[in-house]
């Protein structure tokens, strides 16, 4: 019990070491950035929202916090990248990250499920096979089944990666070992190669059938499939609700549609399917994008195909995977209907705060941290309770924890000894 109570106060000792080291890593953060409060008041605000939210300096001004129009209670409603992993874990036990982030196991056990991905076409890298059994274990390899089966229309995607790094699309073919890339670019045998080699990694490439983007949002830029995000959090009864939502638009420029590469995000309305208005990062601060930069066409406004349909697909996939509570699902939009990507058990808070324009604590995200005794894992862990009613700043851009008629308030109240045995206060997995 004494060597208990001793490492306890060691990790103690640790975390608030960690935090007090990125107190001080964001000064030259603020030093850079002007506001309409005084120096000295921001760094002392971010640095209660660090301890109470986990709200680096880096979030402090993403979410535009800095500014006198957004009231302190409207404040405390965000939540920041510092340690977020541990409430993560609260919902999403560590045992079970692979399940997520293997995307090829991912992929067999969604369509195991009966739910949409795209067509598998094999596996690149030490252990590679094509789905109809030819080796894919090196380049020569890849090169004689692309050939041989003449494949065309294909992506390749790091197995084990995220925010769209390594991926290589391969459009039609335009000759022998030749393929049209985004756009007018011309992808040869040695670049592809190349991408590959640069980007490869023991777990290897997913091979999968390119999907085309329904002729709705094809009008933005017809190259990219532009996909939702959409965060749904599960209790204990199979009880699925929306956290945020997120539509992730392609500038044409690269295949991918990430927000964090430069593509424009617009939230949508979970009831109706509908686009607020864009935003997008440009040298990191993010700006309001009314038409898209390529089509000319605005962004609000616009209905989601198939939206309903989504959402009874993610509360289908959400119960298929009730180890991991909390999940950010990445569905594309095709011709054919919504088809999963990818899901994200460590999603990033960044997109659905940015695009709401209020904090994750002002969704029924807060409810469910307060039900699993998981709010003493943000921040330094200073509040149990998430904020008992919400900031007249985030009913105004249209907030909302109202429960559904399985309330998370009707269940029984978790104790400590509820939470994961994963979600331990120390250790980053």
């Amino acid at each position: 019990m004494q060597k208990a109570l001793e490492m306890r106060q060691l990790r103690a000792c640790g975390n608030w070491a960690r935090y007090a080291a990125e107190m001080l890593a964001g000064v030259p953060i603020h030093l850079r950035h002007g506001g309409q409060a005084a120096l000295a008041r921001r760094i002392a605000e971010q640095c209660v929202l660090l301890a109470r939210r986990g709200i680096t300096a880096t979030d402090y001004y993403k979410y535009g916090l800095d500014s006198r129009a957004v009231p302190w209670d409207a404040k405390c409603e965000y939540l920041g990248v510092m340690d977020h992993w541990r409430w993560i874990q609260a919902f999403n036990p560590y045992s079970y990250r692979s399940l997520t982030q293997d995307k090829l196991v991912f992929s067999r056990f969604l369509a195991q499920a009966g739910l949409p991905v795209a067509p598998l076409l094999g596996h690149f890298g030490p252990a590679g096979r094509a789905e109809t059994g030819q080796p894919l274990t090196c380049v020569a390899e890849l090169f004689q089944w692309l050939e041989s089966e003449r494949i065309e229309e294909v992506v390749f995607k790091l197995t084990r990666g995220n925010r769209g790094r390594g991926l290589v699309a391969l459009g039609e073919r335009l000759g022998t070992a030749t393929w049209r890339g985004v756009g007018e670019e011309r992808i040869s045998a040695e670049s592809l190669a190349a991408r590959l080699n640069a980007g490869m990694t023991p777990a290897g490439y997913l091979i999968e059938r390119r999907l085309r983007p329904h002729p709705t949002l094809a009008r933005f830029a017809p190259g990219v499939l532009h996909t939702a995000r959409i965060v749904t959090v599960m209790d204990e009864r199979g009880q699925v609700e929306i956290v945020g939502a997120v539509l992730r638009i392609g500038t044409g420029m690269s295949a991918v549609d990430n927000f964090s590469q430069g593509n424009i995000a617009a939230r949508i309305d979970p009831a109706t399917g509908r686009l607020g208005s864009g935003l997008q990062k440009i040298s990191g601060v993010v700006r309001t994008t009314v038409a898209h930069p390529a089509s000319g066409l605005p962004i609000e406004g616009t209905i989601v195909p198939g939206w309903d349909h989504a959402v009874d697909l993610v509360r289908r996939a959400a119960r298929a995977v009730p180890m991991n509570a909390c999940l950010g699902w990445d569905l594309g939009f095709t011709p054919a209907g919504p088809v999963f990507v990818e899901a994200n058990d460590m999603w990033d808070l960044e997109s659905p705060q940015v695009t709401d324009g209020y904090g994750l604590l002002a969704t029924c995200l807060g409810r469910h941290l307060e039900h699993r005794d998981a709010m003493r894992l943000v921040g330094l862990g200073f509040d149990c309770e998430a904020p008992k009613t919400l900031s007249a700043y985030a009913k105004q851009r249209g907030a909302s924890t109202t429960a559904p008629a399985t309330t998370a308030a009707a269940l029984p109240v978790l104790d400590e000894h509820s939470v994961p045995a994963e979600s331990v206060l120390t250790g980053h997995p």
